[in-house]
């Protein structure tokens, strides 16, 4: 007889399930090899697949022993299969006619029903499983892994099955999820999703994991440190963003109300309390609903959140690290490299809190560098503002490579890593970053350091030759943008000279006077035409003194993006007047005919101001803050 089956059962810990599945009287079964005929499950795998209960509740009636038995070639029983395809409702009924203990079967891949049920992130599944069996849990798949760490590794996206999951998983041997052998993936693996709250609840319960060392040797403090994007300072936002992060609350948990709002029906004394939840409870749904219109506010919100989280794990760590031995403090510092490491990615808050804990840290190096080499090597300037300041550390910090060939001064002189480099947008403005941070160095060290040569070459020679291509496409991009900017302004300079000339309603032919001369309207064309031919001419003027710059690199750290910031801010006052020279002049033409004329005219010549404004604005922000701003270096107290 023909069959479809050609694999034995495997699964472990299902010895009685696959006697009763064997037995001849009740299974179709191959005489010749004893194998079990898949094709009389076939109506059962598919219901399953499908959750057509009805199909499946009468092959049980048929067959009771199908409610455990294995209908695939990879040892799966019907709940397994359901349980795969998500398939809820079928599952809460098929686990209702199990007996608790079948919920613990393996298939082949050695996974319970709870292990497919966390890689779906399906908690509806989860919840029947284990209000049917609580120890489920706590059974592990061949590699040793719980469902709460197959789901932290397959569907970290599902933060309420992660939540459920932590709370019914009890630290039980044989598998011990949080003192055992994979209590540091575990911690480690939840760190990288970035639900830093779970995280927290897990270490209030079990300390030592903030500690503890994964199979590869990472610890959470020093994967917080390589992830930047946990904490504001590795985070680019817009101006809006930026305003929405300060306004919108982190925290946004309400008070459980009772059904009843038992809470409200309390003595006198607790009024007040009651007062505070109701108005929480209110701003809770208040930010639901605008979730619902804005969605990128909650977005914002979440990551404040995150930030937040993030930041009371690294407390977190640093008060149990403090409660080591000075020995062991530095151990697990300078081992794991973590100040280092959080100085590289330029995460600001870790190197802040962790020198506030320990002080000490901050003249441990790493690897013959300190944590200033390294914010300038990487070009961090937030880190590099925490030790700016010139008291005798932070000389000490700058001098202690002084007979080496990596000072910060030469560090300084070599190109920024490409993701600092690009956070800065077009090659003019990248070289003037550059600039100022050669400058800054250099300022902050003895005048020695100038003239120090390494291999016949000072500081300067090495950033000129570091910077040579750079400065090439810092050109380019100058003379491009001038030459595009030049065009405009001219243009409007020529029509804006013709319209001086040419005046709305004509000129008197006796004495040659505008005929509407007298016009309110007439003084504002006459206004606004001059100044866009004004403005249009010192944007020209301006462009063409960048035409004909020298492109040294000291050019790009004041003079040119001074003379590119003038020329942009009359390029856009001589469009603007332009618009308003053309709108007036339409309003004096037309006011005859219809009298409202001008409230549409202004609508429409705001268009292309407003798109102008929005186009080159950011660019032009982004050059006024780097070259009249505050700058990008001032000391921070970090004590």
């Amino acid at each position: 007889m023909a069959s479809t089956s050609t694999e034995h059962n495997v699964a472990s810990g299902t010895s009685e399930a696959s006697a009763a599945i064997l037995q001849p009287n009740d299974v179709p079964v191959n005489r010749l090899s004893m194998e079990l005929d898949l094709n009389y499950y076939r109506p059962l795998y598919l219901a399953a697949l499908k959750g057509d209960w009805e199909t499946a509740r009468e092959f049980f009636e048929r067959d009771p022993n199908a409610l455990t038995a294995n209908i695939s070639v990879l040892s799966m029983t019907a709940l397994h299969v359901a349980v795969c395809n998500g398939q809820a409702e079928f599952t809460e009924k098929l686990v209702e006619l199990m007996p608790s203990d079948a919920l613990e079967m393996y298939d082949a891949g050695f996974y319970t029903p709870l292990h497919y049920a966390a890689m779906s992130g399906n908690i509806r599944i989860a919840k029947a499983l284990v209000r049917k069996n609580p120890a489920l849990p706590q059974l592990t798949d061949l590699k040793g892994y719980t469902p709460l760490l197959t789901a932290i590794c397959v569907a970290p996206e599902h933060k309420e099955l992660l939540w459920y999951l932590t709370k019914v998983t009890k630290d039980d041997p044989p598998s011990s999820p949080f003192t055992g052998q994979w209590s540091g993936e575990l911690i480690t693996f939840l760190t990288h999703t970035g639900l830093h709250d779970i995280s927290l609840h897990i270490l209030h319960s079990y300390p030592h994991l903030s500690t503890v060392k994964d199979t590869q040797g990472y610890t959470l403090l020093q994967l917080l440190a390589m992830e930047p994007s946990n904490f504001p300072s590795g985070n680019r936002f817009s101006f809006w963003e930026r305003l929405i992060y300060q306004i919108v609350p982190a925290d946004t948990e309400a008070p459980q109300l009772s059904g009843n709002y038992a809470e409200l029906s309390i003595s006198m004394q607790s009024k007040a309390h009651v007062a505070q939840a109701v108005l929480r409870w209110l701003k809770m749904w208040l930010l639901k609903v605008i979730d619902k219109l804005v969605p990128g506010i909650k977005q914002i919100r979440n990551k404040k959140l995150r930030h937040k989280h993030a930041l009371k794990l690294v407390h977190f760590v640093c008060k149990q690290v403090t409660t080591m031995t000075t020995t062991e403090v530095f151990q697990y510092f300078v081992t794991h490299a973590t100040l280092a490491v959080a100085t590289m990615s330029g995460v600001v808050e870790i190197v802040s809190v962790c020198l506030q804990y320990f002080p000490d840290l901050l003249w441990f190096p790493f690897e013959n560098q300190t944590l200033m080499h390294f914010a300038v090597e990487h070009r961090q300037e937030k880190i590099f503002n925490l030790l700016y300041a010139r008291t005798a550390i932070n000389k000490q910090q700058a001098y202690s490579l002084w007979d080496t060939n990596n000072n910060i001064l030469t560090m300084a002189a070599k190109l920024s890593p490409y993701p600092q480099l690009s956070s800065v947008s077009g090659a003019a403005l990248q070289m003037q970053r550059e600039m100022q941070w050669f400058k800054a160095v250099e300022s902050f060290l003895h005048p020695a350091f100038t003239e120090l040569r390494i291999e016949g070459k000072t500081a300067w020679h090495m950033f000129q030759d570091e910077h040579n291509k750079l400065l090439r496409d810092g050109e380019r991009w100058m003379k491009d943008t001038s030459n595009s900017c030049m065009v405009v302004s001219t243009l409007i300079a020529t029509v804006m000279f013709a319209a001086a000339f040419t005046v709305p309603g004509g000129n008197d032919n006796v004495k040659g006077i505008p005929i509407f001369l007298q016009e309110t309207s007439f003084m504002l064309y006459a206004v606004s035409d001059a100044l866009a031919l004004f403005s249009s001419v010192t944007s020209i003027l301006m462009f063409l003194s960048i035409l004909t710059s020298r492109y040294a690199e000291e050019d790009f750290l004041r003079a040119l993006p001074k003379r590119l910031i003038i020329g942009l801010a009359s390029l856009f006052i001589a469009i603007a007047a332009m618009m308003v020279t053309f709108g007036t002049t339409l309003s004096i033409v037309l006011s005859d005919r219809w009298t409202p004329v001008s409230i549409p005219i202004i609508l429409l010549a705001s268009l292309p101001v407003t798109f102008f404004a929005m186009l080159q604005l950011p660019l032009f922000i982004q050059m006024v803050q780097s070259t009249y701003g505050w700058g990008i270096f001032r000391a921070e107290k970090l004590w």
